[in-house]
């Protein structure tokens, strides 16, 4: 993921990745933990991304957020 930030794509991957994570495991009956980094939270593109996908699940009560504590926040009120 180094790589990726380097040439600015950390965020596009991140989406997949999260995006994938929350339709493979949706409804099945097992707790999910999807570890995030604070980058991931400082942006408002993967914050909305992940409200958006949680907003039109039936169930979302299986997934975790664990965010990392590599990283320091920008905005703590985006957490």
């Amino acid at each position: 993921m180094k790589i990726a930030k380097k040439y600015h794509l950390y965020i596009r991957l991140s989406i997949i990745m999260i995006g994938k994570a929350l339709e493979l495991f949706e409804g099945i009956g097992l707790d999910v933990t999807l570890n995030i980094l604070a980058y991931d939270i400082n942006y408002r593109t993967v914050n909305n991304f992940i409200i958006e996908k949680l907003s039109k699940m039936k169930d979302w009560s299986n997934f975790v957020f664990e965010i990392l504590e590599d990283e320091s926040f920008k905005d703590i009120s985006m957490l």
